[in-house]
């Protein structure tokens, strides 16, 4: 519906703007130009409409990484944990504000819960991209791998979009988290891996 997706992006704005505690329904309003009344047609309050941003932006992280995990499907698994955590940082810069609600929001996501069903859907993504390439790994359980692959990115992404300003730093972080990523993974094929 065009005037709830109105009121999430005023949401957004003002949050943006103003941070959670001085967001109201009445700024939301008149931010998106309608009057409040409108607003509780369809949220009962300020929290109502922040839980459906989160759930919006949520549903968006979900799309963009299976986006970007089918651009890279042949690619190697440091070139996509790059990419994907790169995308995700790119996501979670966008919109600061949002990114530490979703953080706190998705970092035990309840069993049953929405924010538990997105979860699964990147977990699967990485699990599909994980058994299309077994061959190339030295893994027994692709579910654990794929479990710690979205935890970490999901985890450091928006640590190094909200807390990592030295452009170096930066990088630095970016190639330390795929390496951790890819040597935990065992990326080569599995012929010359060599055993202890």
């Amino acid at each position: 519906m065009e005037l709830v997706a109105k009121l999430l992006e005023a949401t957004a704005q003002v949050l943006g703007e103003v941070g959670l505690q001085a967001t109201s329904t009445n700024k939301i309003a008149a931010r998106a130009g309608v009057a409040i009344g409108s607003i509780y047609q369809y949220f009962p309050n300020k929290q109502a409409l922040i839980d459906a941003l989160l759930d919006d932006r949520l549903h968006r992280l979900a799309a963009l990484t299976a986006t970007q995990m089918h651009a890279m499907s042949a690619t190697s698994y440091p070139e996509a944990a790059e990419a994907i955590l790169r995308a995700a940082i790119a996501f979670c810069e966008a919109e600061p504000e949002l990114t530490a609600l979703l953080a706190a929001r998705t970092a035990m996501p309840r069993p049953g819960s929405r924010d538990r069903e997105l979860y699964q859907r990147g977990h699967d993504i990485a699990r599909a991209y994980l058994l299309a390439h077994a061959n190339d790994l030295a893994l027994d359980d692709i579910e654990l791998a794929a479990t710690i692959s979205t935890r970490v990115v999901g985890n450091f992404a928006p640590w190094i979009a909200l807390s990592v300003t030295d452009d170096r730093d930066r990088e630095r972080f970016i190639a330390e988290v795929v390496r951790m990523l890819s040597d935990w993974i065992g990326w080569g094929p599995r012929s010359t891996q060599v055993s202890g």
